[in-house]
């Protein structure tokens, strides 16, 4: 079985904001294999979450790699 990875930035003001864009990824064949949190640095800003995630390589993208 051959995986791809990709890495993201995603910023929230709230935990729904961040939830939908994992069902997003989720629902296109993406998992969640690490997770990181920042919290903002001043009151009212933005949290940060950075994600590592796969999924796995199918026939159609072998072939335009």
């Amino acid at each position: 079985m051959e995986w791809i990875y990709d890495r993201l930035k995603i910023e929230f003001e709230k935990a729904q904001e961040l939830l939908d864009k994992l069902n997003e990824l989720g629902k296109d064949g993406w998992e969640i294999i690490h997770y990181e949190e920042k919290k903002p640095e001043k009151f009212g800003g933005k949290t940060e979450s950075i994600i590592l995630i796969k999924k796995e390589k199918s026939c159609n993208q072998e072939k335009q790699s």
